[in-house]
């Protein structure tokens, strides 16, 4: 389905009826748990209660790697993600800091499925020409696409004379909202249901309204005109719950969304 702006009150409004699917989240691999893993002790330790212990264990991931070539990117979503969810605004600078050093480092091909879910967190973020150049880079080396998830949010920093990397905050503090907010499914590379991309790119709508679609049979058919959708809905979810989220000041000429 896809996203069609209307026009109201004089202001150019898209608009999408977000199906939520059911289905299972895919989670990535990871590498085996081990106590000398930094990345792993620090999620113990956040499991356990202990986030400013894991975040102390992580901070340290640089300095045990200096020399070596290697770098986590394990660490810097999981460093960001743990400061914002406990509302650590000091460690944001060095959170900044991590993210970078963690996609940085030359020898990170151990952890290709951690980079390529990270390239897959910034893909919805794009319009579709940016998106379909980044296609080679998910199918081709670890290494380069790496260093161009990095090169990315140095692009997108608003302010490259501070540490402190506001944007790459932003992208982070909204998925961790999202997390909390929309577990419909654990679906999307956000760990959450389809609300969660919109909410990551857009940030929350000017105004949302929810229900259920198809009270009726002819209630579904005048919103959902394909007969063959009607039966993949009716078969999924017999009375399926669906969310209008409408954005002021989109632009008309970007690609904006498909479900």
């Amino acid at each position: 389905m896809r996203f069609r702006p209307s026009a109201a009150n004089g202001r150019v409004w898209r608009i999408g009826v977000l199906l939520l699917a059911l289905g299972a989240a895919a989670v990535p691999a990871s590498a085996q748990d081990d106590e000398t893993d930094l990345f792993w002790s620090g999620q113990n330790l956040e499991r356990q209660g202990d986030w400013q212990g894991a975040l102390a264990l992580w901070a340290t991931a640089p300095d045990s790697s200096i020399g070596t070539g290697r770098s986590d990117p394990r660490i810097g979503p999981a460093f960001i993600a743990a400061a914002l969810a406990h509302d650590a605004q000091d460690r944001l600078e060095e959170a900044s800091r991590l993210y970078l050093w963690g996609f940085s480092g030359r020898e990170v091909e151990a952890h290709r499925e951690e980079v390529l879910l990270e390239a897959r967190r910034i893909v919805p973020l794009l319009t579709q020409r940016d998106s379909a150049r980044w296609q080679p880079l998910l199918d081709g080396e670890t290494g380069p696409l790496a260093r161009r998830i990095a090169r990315f949010w140095l692009e997108h920093d608003p302010t490259p004379e501070s540490v402190l990397n506001e944007r790459l905050v932003e992208h982070w503090k909204r998925i961790v909202e999202a997390r909390d907010r929309y577990r419909y499914n654990l679906s999307s590379a956000y760990e959450t249901d389809d609300r969660g991309i919109v909410f990551v790119k857009y940030g929350p709508p000017d105004t949302r309204s929810r229900g259920h679609l198809g009270a009726s049979e002819m209630e579904l058919k005048i919103r959902v005109e394909d007969s063959r959708a009607r039966m993949i809905m009716r078969r999924y979810d017999p009375n399926p719950q669906y969310e209008l989220w409408k954005y002021g000041g989109l632009n008309p000429e970007e690609f904006t969304f498909y479900l």
